[in-house]
């Protein structure tokens, strides 16, 4: 062990710098609490405004697994959005976002909702949430009841830094009726 500070100093100071232990800590309490099966948006089709180059496309926020991620693409920075096919009008009252980290969150951001199949006009989604101070980690947001089948969200402001992350990236979003 290191010397001076005893075990739990030690922990706290390793954690910070070591983040796949604090990922997989994140990891477990998310998907024990939040099973799959009651996510309504889990291994939906889903799509984006654009994805980073690589393996970090619309459907990897929707797979249920917190080792995949959505990064937004090019160009880099606001606005992008990340839209799910819940497949049918379903109800729902919660969403929970799981940010990469919080250096790639929004700080603004909209939740929408629409009936209409394949659309991204404006006037086809309606917002049923919006903040100016998303947090980034997890970011649990419930609403009033709302029917609809495609969600939406909508990323306007990039979290502080803005500098250090050029994309958004989550994780996962869930959408749950609780």
């Amino acid at each position: 062990g290191g010397g001076g500070g005893g075990g739990r100093g030690g922990r706290q100071r390793s954690e910070p710098v070591a983040a796949p232990p604090t990922l997989a800590i994140t990891r477990a309490f998310s998907m024990d609490v939040l099973r799959p099966t009651q996510n309504l948006a889990w291994l939906r089709p889903a799509q984006t405004s654009g994805s980073y180059p690589g393996n970090y496309g619309a459907a990897l926020a929707f797979d249920g697994l917190m080792t995949t991620r959505w990064s937004s693409g090019l160009p880099y920075g606001p606005p992008a959005w990340l839209a799910v096919d819940l497949g049918a009008p379903t109800t729902f009252n919660t969403v929970e976002l799981y940010w990469q980290d919080t250096a790639a969150f929004a700080a603004r951001y909209a939740l929408l909702v629409s009936n209409v199949t394949g659309s991204v006009a404006s006037e086809d989604w309606h917002t049923v949430y919006k903040t100016v101070h998303g947090e980034g980690g997890h970011e649990h947001v419930s609403i009033s009841s709302v029917t609809a089948r495609f969600v939406m969200i909508n990323c306007t402001l990039k979290g502080e830094p803005p500098a250090s992350y050029a994309a958004f990236s989550l994780w996962e979003m869930q959408i749950f009726d609780c």
